[in-house]
This record gives structure tokens, sequence and C-alpha cells, in this order.
């Protein structure tokens, strides 16, 4: 299992900080929510940003839910928050995107919506399947 995080979190790295163009000023954003504002001012590709930074956290949160079966929801999803913490603090140090409070609190959620699912899923198996 510890291969398979340590290759997802290979994934997201590559995917979101080493794919990227390194830009010449660093760019930070850490007003919350301020998507949702150019979202409803007609910034359709913000929302299609967001809807990815969710769907980007999924599997993770997923493979962290498996991982941490018989311990709590809650050490998954701070695992969750400080990956995306990280990655976010990569993207400013590095200059390869900007570091926005949004994308956490996009990230966290897709890695709450992935441990949420195995964990459900888990519990639905154990009660229909292992009577």
């Amino acid at each position: 299992m510890i291969v398979w995080i340590g290759a997802c979190l290979f994934l997201m790295l590559y995917i979101s900080v080493f794919k990227r163009v390194p830009k010449t000023e660093m760019s930070i954003n850490l007003i919350p929510f301020w998507s949702i504002g150019a979202i409803q001012s007609g910034l359709i590709e913000t929302l299609y940003e967001k809807i990815f930074n969710v769907l980007f956290f999924v599997p993770y949160g997923c493979l962290l839910g498996t991982y941490f079966r018989h311990k709590t929801f809650m050490k998954a999803v701070v695992l969750g928050v400080a990956t995306s913490v990280g990655i976010e603090l990569i993207q400013l140090l590095t200059h390869t995107g900007t570091c926005e409070i949004d994308d956490v609190i996009c990230n966290t959620f897709g890695c709450v919506i992935g441990t949420g699912t195995v964990i459900t899923c888990k519990k639905i198996y154990e009660k229909f399947f292992l009577l």
C-alpha cells in the first residue's frame, strides 16, 4: 500500500509541479473562496479548475482510507491537508503555479470524498457480506 501512496504522490507532484514551466514571479492568493465570485462573474475555467482540484485528490483519499482502515478518518484527512499544503508551498517556491487557499480547500474536499467512500464501502461490505 505504501508503494501505491508513494506513486500517487509522485504523480500528483509531477502534474502540479514538475510538468509546469516556471513563471518569472511568485503567485499567491490567500483569500479563501475567491473562486466563488470568479465563477459567478462568468469565469467558467475557474469552475473547471476547482472541479479538477477536488477530483485530483479523490484517488489519494481512497488510498489513505484503505491504508488507515483500522484507524481514524481524521488521520487520512489531516495527511491529505498536509499533502495539499506541501504541494502548494512547492508551487510557490518553484514558481510553477499559484499558491491558493482555495486549492487546499478543494483538495481537502477531494481527500474527504475518497476516504469517506472507502470507509463507507468497507462498512457496507462488512454489513452485507460478513454476516
